[in-house]
C-alpha cells in the first residue's frame, strides 16, 4: 500500500512542481501587450525579436509608449515603475549575474519616485516602485 502512494503521488507533485516552468513573457499584471509569438508579428508592431534570458528564449520585446515617464506607482504606467539608484543593473543577462554580488543602495519601502518602464522584457535586474514605495529588487532570469 505504502508504495502505490508513493508512485501515485510522486507524478502528481512533479507535475505541480513543473506546472509553472517554460518560458514566460511580460507576466506582470500591468501588461496590456499580448504576447507574440513570430518576428514578423513582432516586427509589425515595433518590437524585436530577442533571445532573453538564460534559457535563451526568442520574445518579442516592445518598447512602452511612457517610457521614461515619471512615477509614483505602476499604475502610472504602461509597463511598471522602475526606481533606479545606480546600485543595481538593468538589462542583460550579464547584468541578472552581476546583480548577485550587490547591495541595494535604497532600502526597500523607502518614499521614492520611479520612471515608468523602458521595454514589456522582464529580464534583468529591477526594484518597482508602488504607492510611492520601493519595493524589494528582483532579478528576473
Amino acid at each position: 500500500m505504502h508504495h502505490a502512494v508513493i508512485r501515485f503521488a510522486f507524478p502528481i507533485a512533479a507535475l505541480v512542481w513543473t506546472a509553472g516552468c517554460g518560458p514566460r513573457q511580460n507576466t506582470t499584471e500591468n501588461s496590456k501587450l499580448e504576447q507574440i509569438s513570430n518576428r514578423a508579428d513582432c516586427e509589425s508592431v515595433g518590437g524585436s525579436w530577442e533571445k532573453a534570458g538564460i534559457a535563451r528564449v526568442e520574445i518579442c520585446i516592445r518598447p512602452y509608449a511612457d517610457a521614461g515617464k515619471a512615477c509614483r506607482d505602476s499604475d502610472d504606467c504602461e509597463g511598471d515603475c522602475l526606481f533606479f539608484d545606480g546600485s543595481i543593473p538593468v538589462g542583460s543577462e550579464e547584468d541578472v549575474r552581476a546583480a548577485a554580488d550587490l547591495r541595494w543602495q535604497t532600502p526597500p519601502w523607502s518614499d521614492v519616485s520611479g520612471t515608468c518602464q523602458r521595454t514589456d522584457s522582464q529580464f534583468g535586474c529591477r526594484s518597482i516602485v508602488e504607492d510611492g514605495k520601493l519595493q524589494p529588487g528582483i532579478c528576473v532570469d
